[in-house]
């Protein structure tokens, strides 16, 4: 769905914008399992978009008649009735910024409640079947350009990150959101330059040491 990501998200209350005229783009986060709002919440929070998480569409369709987000990720439960609720609400108040549609139900319930959306003039992404990676999550915020964008990797010799202690190994645990448990953690090498904001995995290094 090109067209509708090149379109600019809501993100036009004049009371979330700050003095300086930047602001944080905020997401809502729409699902009865809280484990499931946790851990988008902490996806988000990563990429710089602030959240507010709702266990069901009552609670959704009050906050969002006071403060617009630039995203939606609403869940569709086993009554769709509910999203599709949802949706309407935010067509009703005009809404302009992005709805991500999730669920562990079928491709044509899916695809139906989308469709109410579209009918309604909204700009919906292409459903998100649960189970999901982060790197779903982390690829819409980048397709949206929302948040910060992921620093370039510099280039530095392998041999000068040894000699200066800048590899390091990080354990970066796996979601498993089919049964809600976190894998057994792999290590990752990456490097760090003190004193700087600047860090990447440690294969984006150039050239090999000598050996001693």
């Amino acid at each position: 769905m090109t067209e509708s990501l090149e379109r600019q998200p809501a993100g036009a209350n004049a009371d979330a914008a700050d003095a300086g005229g930047a602001r944080v783009p905020i997401c809502f986060v729409v699902d009865d399992d809280a484990s499931i709002r946790h851990f988008l919440s902490l996806i988000l929070h990563g990429g710089g978009i602030d959240t507010e998480e709702f266990a069901d569409g009552k609670s959704f369709a009050q906050a969002a008649a006071k403060r617009t987000p630039e995203l939606v990720f609403l869940n569709i439960g086993l009554e769709s009735g509910e999203a599709i609720e949802a949706i309407l609400a935010l067509a009703k108040r005009g809404y302009f910024g992005f709805v991500q549609l999730m669920s562990s139900r079928g491709s044509a319930v899916l695809e139906h409640v989308k469709s109410v959306g579209e009918q309604h003039k909204l700009q919906m992404l292409p459903v998100l079947k649960k189970p999901f990676e982060t790197s779903a999550i982390v690829r819409i915020m980048q397709q949206l350009k929302l948040g910060h964008p992921a620093p370039m990797a510099a280039r530095i010799a392998l041999e000068e990150a040894l000699r200066k202690g800048w590899i390091e190994f990080w354990h970066q645990p796996k979601i498993d959101l089919r049964k809600k448990s976190l894998q057994e953690p792999k290590p990752s090498p990456a490097s760090a330059i003190p004193n700087t904001a600047f860090c990447h995995r440690a294969h984006s290094c150039r050239g090999r040491a000598k050996p001693s």
